[in-house]
């Protein structure tokens, strides 16, 4: 576990070689969900036909993830270059720009310091520092990732442009997260309680979704 911890660290200091993710995420409005996802696709499907990496996911309460992803900030940079000089992603965002049927309400540019699973379905628990806590309350996430896995979750750890830690579990099915929301989880739950005798980091924001 400490080797684990070092290694997660350290990327996280250094940004070098890991996964970077830019997260969108959008509200529709008032009956514009559908509309929202068909744009969704078209824009993943723009993307990826400029070699890039899109999903789409929708959460609980009908808020849209779109979520593109590159191996490094120079790649994530130089998709964006490449979007823009593209006649179809721009023809598409003035079509977007002149008549949105969704609100951006947060954007999140992500790197992972500790990779981990995929599934269908998804918790992300974002996670705030408390006043230099920083590197406690990523040692936290490494523990709690490692007390989750061994009860059957997939769990990475992102950090964000504002130093949070973005919790991400992941799931193979809303079955399989049901089935892990109804089990015991004993070393989960003690490790939370010494956890919240000396807090590292308070809780801001929970989304579940499910891939599109």
């Amino acid at each position: 576990m400490r080797v684990l911890l070092a290694i997660a660290l350290t990327l996280f200091t250094s940004l070098a070689g890991a996964q970077v993710l830019e997260v969108n995420i959008w509200k529709p409005q008032m009956g514009g969900a559908a509309e929202t996802l068909a744009a969704a696709k078209e824009a993943q499907a723009i993307i990826t036909k400029a070699e890039g990496n899109v999903s789409i996911a929708v959460d609980l309460d009908g808020t849209l993830h779109f979520v593109t992803y590159h191996e490094n900030w120079a790649e994530w940079a130089e998709q964006n270059a490449k979007l823009e000089k593209n006649e179809a992603w721009t023809s598409f965002i003035a079509k977007w720009s002149a008549d949105p049927s969704a609100e951006l309400i947060e954007n999140y540019l992500l790197n992972t310091p500790v990779a981990g699973g995929e599934g269908d379905v998804y918790q992300v628990f974002i996670w705030e520092a408390e006043l230099g806590r920083g590197p406690d309350m990523f040692q936290a996430g490494v523990q709690a990732k490692a007390l989750h896995e061994k009860d059957g979750a997939a769990v990475s750890i992102n950090s964000d442009q504002m130093n949070r830690m973005h919790y991400v579990m992941n799931f193979a099915s809303w079955d399989a997260w049901a089935k892990f929301q109804d089990a015991d989880h004993p070393e989960f739950e003690a490790f939370m309680q010494k956890q919240q005798q000396d807090p590292t980091a308070r809780l801001i924001k929970v989304y579940t979704a499910s891939n599109q």
